[in-house]
């Protein structure tokens, strides 16, 4: 089964005023943590959303080597604006054309989702596929990254404005897959705001994993 990543990096950093996805965490740019995680999961192919004319800038450069430019292409958005939702029909309408079993929908601004993460999800969808959809929760409360199926394709195209697939899991599909709880918040801690980053990076990324 094939499975590919839409990574959501078409984001105005609005609330940061200024680029998030190229601040520096770990001796990295912040929006090429979690791409690497992705790169180096079991993931087949990784499709980078972003806005258009982003010099891409924030991805590392060791991402740029033969090793791991195999592995992700760039998709750049013209009506970014639209918001979240036009981002993730327009990721999902490009892995169906590359014939996508399922699609891992991620966040660039949750630097500390790691391999690990990426890969259950893929496990449990790869041991149980007629689910609609894997995901962590924390609290209840679902958090990306999120595994669909191609069985939630179609609700996945029917999103609207600047609004992404989590009210639905939290809602009314919320039974229909299969959802593991995570107790660490940490791990999938999104950076919005100056304060965000602050925060982070005054904890380290091993203290996460212990």
């Amino acid at each position: 089964m094939k499975v590919v990543g839409v990574y959501l990096a078409a984001g105005d950093s609005r609330r940061m005023r200024r680029n998030k996805l190229a601040l520096e965490l770990n001796g990295s740019p912040l929006g090429s943590l979690a791409l690497q995680s992705a790169l180096a999961s079991t993931i087949n192919h990784v499709l980078v959303m972003t806005k258009q004319d982003d010099k891409l800038d924030w991805i590392a450069p060791h991402l740029f080597t033969q090793e791991y430019r195999k592995k992700w292409t760039s998709i750049q958005l013209k009506e970014s604006n639209q918001g979240q939702s036009y981002s993730i029909r327009s990721g999902l309408q490009e892995a169906i054309d590359l014939g996508a079993d399922a699609i891992v929908l991620q966040l660039a601004d949750q630097p500390y989702v790691d391999t690990t993460i990426i890969n259950l999800l893929i496990e449990a969808f790869e041991k149980d596929p007629a689910k609609l959809f894997f995901a962590c929760s924390h609290q209840g409360v679902v958090r990306p990254p999120v595994l669909f199926t191609e069985k939630f394709f179609s609700i996945l195209m029917g999103l609207k404005g600047d609004r992404g697939a989590r009210d639905l899991l939290n809602g009314h599909y919320r039974e229909k897959g299969e959802i593991v709880k995570y107790d660490k918040e940490e791990l999938f801690v999104d950076v919005d705001t100056i304060e965000d980053y602050v925060k982070i990076t005054n904890v380290s990324r091993n203290l996460f994993h212990k």
